[in-house]
């Protein structure tokens, strides 16, 4: 969670109406002890197929889709949100970060790709710094391989 905007483009059960725009948009919605950042909250008409297998379909409750742009980045947030307000998310769908917009990259649905230089300087902001430039921390958690009291697990 670096802090730059993540776009995500969410398919909600109902029509999401303008007072839970609102509410996802000014944030502070309580979801499990912790009470989110305001937010863009937008309500669009994306051309997407049809996700096969349906997640859910019930003929009697019409969905909508909602484009949301969040500065952090909480595990499953934006479905706890969307709950929230009254509409749980059936499919939700990453199209940005930061300034990087997916599609530019080209990529089909479970594709990745190695990005450039460039690109990762738009979404991590260390990157950005000279590469010359010691780190002033590292991880822990990287692989030194075994040595002098070290044993492979």
């Amino acid at each position: 969670n670096h802090g730059h905007p993540r776009t995500y483009h969410a398919q909600v059960e109902g029509m999401a109406n303008e007072e839970a725009l609102a509410r996802l948009a000014k944030g502070g919605l309580e979801i499990q002890n912790y009470r989110t950042l305001p937010c863009r909250a937008t309500r669009i008409s994306p051309d997407y197929a049809d996700r096969v297998p349906p997640i859910r379909f019930r003929q009697s409750i019409p969905t909508s889709w909602i484009e949301l742009t969040l500065t952090e980045g909480k595990n499953r947030q934006v479905r706890r949100m969307t709950a929230a307000v009254g509409f749980p998310t059936l499919r939700l769908i990453r199209v940005a970060i930061g300034e990087l917009a997916l599609t530019s990259l080209g990529l089909s649905p479970g594709e990745w790709c190695e990005l450039t230089p460039d690109q990762r300087k738009t979404v991590i902001p260390s990157e950005s710094q000279s590469s010359s430039a010691p780190a002033k921390h590292r991880s822990r958690s990287r692989f030194r391989g075994p040595g002098p009291g070290r044993t492979r697990r």
